[in-house]
């Protein structure tokens, strides 16, 4: 039996599941009449339980009876070579439930790829199944992508917190790398349009692409 979101359970529900796991037993609801199972839980979450058991927000009790075995999945911006595998699986998915089936361009999937997805899996999954619903084009590039509304327009440019290593230098490296990437995202990769969205030349442009390609290289 899977169970997700386990750390949103409420103090009364935590205790109810511990009994169940405990007792193995169960009473249906609207039944006065009490059942035996045999179920092991697979359970999930997107909090972390350690702190919610120091802060008296988890049970230490179903904490500790829950883990057997742990397997942690980091969040899909830690792991960004997967998402174009998983965007494409979800959109081989839905395709036999549309009248004409969608494509995604390698642009899109470079886009995605780049994106922060703060709800994971299932934050893709959501945003593939709504660009295949809602598209009139069989080809989903970028541009139909952001037309969709699929992400959110603000970009992250709060200040971070300072402490030892930080370096100003390449924070401000980053946000321009974040920024010029919007802009060709939105310019369907075209480098002289992201160029006068910016107000910067088309070489600056470029750089930036030659550098992002020597990464992957590197990085492969």
């Amino acid at each position: 039996l899977f169970l997700d979101e386990l750390g949103e359970l409420s103090p009364n529900n935590q205790s109810k599941l511990l009994r169940i796991i405990e007792d193995g037993i169960i009473e249906p609801l609207g039944s006065n009449t009490t059942r035996k199972i045999n179920v092991r839980l697979i359970t999930a979450t997107n909090r972390n339980l350690t702190e919610r058991v120091e802060q008296g927000l988890f049970r230490e009790d179903l904490y500790y009876r829950l883990r057997i075995g742990e397997i942690w999945l980091p969040p899909l911006r830690e792991r960004a070579s997967d998402i174009p595998k998983i965007a494409l699986h979800y959109l081989k998915r839905i395709n036999p439930s549309l009248k004409e089936p969608k494509q995604l361009t390698q642009a899109s999937l470079e886009m995605l790829r780049k994106q922060a997805w703060p709800g994971n899996v299932r934050d893709l999954r959501n945003a593939i199944e709504r660009a295949a619903m809602l598209s009139p084009s069989k080809q989903l590039s970028p541009s139909e992508l952001h037309s969709l509304s699929l992400f959110s327009e603000q970009m992250d440019t709060s200040i971070p917190k300072f402490e030892d290593g930080f370096s100003l230098e390449n924070y401000l490296s980053t946000l321009r790398q974040r920024i010029i990437q919007k802009a060709l995202d939105q310019s369907d990769g075209n480098q002289s349009k992201a160029a006068r969205l910016l107000g910067i030349t088309p070489q600056a442009v470029h750089k930036y692409l030659k550098s992002q390609n020597e990464t992957s290289i590197t990085h492969n």
